[in-house]
């Protein structure tokens, strides 16, 4: 851990308040493990109703191969959390599994609206895609189960996720 982190960590716990832990404990919620499995689930059924087997593997291999890598380099770096935190998060912190899934999850339904035409509704879907994660990452830091550097990574995996799983489809299926 280091200066940054610690400073990002005090700043959180400063700013704490009712409204602001309820908000940010919701977005977190959905990445918890049963909340997202249902999600992920009823997303990859609709995905294959409307675009077919291709869109719906390259969503759930890259669901499972951002959560599998997570886990790896959990298991291999064993970082500690930071103490204190709002909520108890178990397991290690480095990297963030729910910033890694939340933005695979996310930027993944954004290349669906690429084409629309109607730029207020293009505009609002891009913003939620790329709101949502970047909350979810914001919910981990302030509900001090996370480190600013296990998010960053987190994003990262998720993001390398879709490049992989989209190579993987492109190749395979």
């Amino acid at each position: 851990m280091n200066t940054i982190d610690q400073s990002v960590n005090i700043f959180f716990h400063s700013i704490q308040s009712p409204g602001l832990t309820y908000s940010f404990y919701v977005f977190t919620w959905f990445f918890n493990t049963i909340p997202a499995i249902l999600l992920i689930g009823l997303v990859a059924y609709f995905l294959y109703k409307w675009k077919g087997k291709k869109n719906t593997a390259e969503f759930l291999i890259a669901i499972m191969s951002s959560f599998v890598f997570v886990w790896v380099v959990k298991l291999f770096i064993n970082h500690p959390r930071p103490e204190f935190g709002i909520i108890t998060a178990y397991g290690p912190s480095f990297p963030s599994a729910h910033a890694a899934v939340a933005t695979t999850f996310f930027v993944f339904f954004l290349r669906f609206m690429r084409k629309e035409k109607n730029t207020f509704r293009k505009v609002v879907h891009q913003s939620f895609c790329i709101l949502t994660p970047f909350c979810v990452g914001m919910s981990r830091l302030y509900l001090g189960v996370h480190w600013l550097s296990d998010v960053l990574m987190g994003v990262l995996v998720g993001l390398g996720s879709l490049y992989v799983a989209h190579k993987v489809v492109k190749r395979v299926i």
